[in-house]
Order: structure tokens, then C-alpha cells, then sequence
């Protein structure tokens, strides 16, 4: 006779005995009879023992030397860049008036503020505008601060740029101007 504890919940059937000792079969509470299967793992194979045996009449091994890496030189300090005011552009097309209202018109057609304010920009990038047709691009633009970002923008490319005070008429209220002039002073 061997003594089995229960597998599945190990108090019900603490200190009871198995009558057989194949099957595994424990009484429970004078109700049915339980009947409980164990897996068993196997036990893993003994490792074999390694010995190290040195003998006499071998040259002892020699040792890897070990070298210091030299350190690495830090890397040369970079300066700071500071972006150098872009050149006046004089190289880029002047926009004939037809050209003008052919931009004018595909902006009207634009549904979105900020694609219309993309385009302009990229228009002003490809030819010169002059002050007089960048009023009327601007006029295109639903809102002051856009149109103070197109006019910085083409500040850059502008071939006329002392005629920028001239540009009062593009704003609907007198602080974008204000701020496009404090913008052209520093600059």
C-alpha cells in the first residue's frame, strides 16, 4: 500500500490511501470514486564530469595578452552654423501679367487656405513678382497672417523690394502691416 495526495487540489485528499497502486484510485468524501492520472517527467540524463588534467610534459599554454584600446580622439567640435541672409535673387524670371492672372485664376480654384498659400509661395519661388502683383496674389488669401507669411516669404525673391512699403493695401487691418515693416527693418 502507498499513500498518494490528490493532484488536483491537495487538501481533500491528504492522508488518504490508494488501494491500488497502478490506477491510482482515492476515495472522496464516501461519494464516487476519483480517478487520477500523474505525468511524470523524466529525469534529465547526469551530466558527465569534466576533469582537467594537465600534464607534465606539455608546455603550459600561453596566455592572450591583453592590450589597452586606445581611447578614441573625441570628435572635432562642429561650429555653429548661423544661416547667412539669402542673396537678393536675380536670376529668376520676371512673371509677365499674363502669367500673373493665370496663377490668380488656379487660386481661385484652390479649396483650402493653406494650399493656395503653398502655391503661392511656390509660384513666387519660380518667377520674380513684383510688388504690384504680389498685392494682387496676396488679395487672393482669405486672411491676414497668411498673407504676411506669403509676403516675407517673397521678400527673398522680390526684384522691386524697395517698393515693399507700398504693400499697405494688401492687409485688412493695419497691424499685419505694422509687422511685415518691423519684419523688413530687422531683416
Amino acid at each position: 500500500m502507498k499513500r498518494y495526495a490528490c493532484l488536483i487540489c491537495s487538501i481533500c485528499c491528504i492522508g488518504l490511501w490508494a488501494q491500488a497502486a497502478d490506477s491510482r484510485t482515492l476515495p472522496r468524501n464516501n461519494g464516487p470514486r476519483v480517478t487520477v492520472s500523474a505525468v511524470v517527467a523524466p529525469r534529465p540524463a547526469p551530466r558527465p564530469e569534466v576533469r582537467i588534467v594537465v600534464r607534465p610534459d606539455m608546455p603550459p599554454t600561453p596566455r592572450p595578452v591583453v592590450r589597452p584600446v586606445p581611447p578614441v580622439p573625441p570628435p572635432p567640435p562642429v561650429p555653429a552654423v548661423v544661416p547667412a541672409p539669402r542673396p537678393h535673387v536675380t536670376a529668376v524670371p520676371l512673371a509677365t501679367p499674363t502669367q500673373v492672372d493665370a496663377m490668380i485664376r488656379i487660386l481661385r480654384q484652390e479649396r483650402s487656405e493653406l494650399l493656395r498659400l503653398e502655391r503661392a509661395q511656390r509660384y513666387v519661388r519660380l518667377y520674380g513678382v513684383r510688388t504690384t502683383d504680389l498685392v494682387r496674389l496676396a488679395a487672393e488669401l482669405a486672411f491676414d497672417s497668411d498673407r504676411l507669411e506669403l509676403l516675407k516669404y517673397a521678400y527673398t525673391y522680390c526684384p522691386d523690394r524697395q517698393h515693399y512699403p507700398r504693400l499697405r493695401v494688401a492687409f485688412t487691418f493695419q497691424t499685419g502691416y505694422d509687422r511685415l515693416m518691423d519684419w523688413v527693418v530687422r531683416r
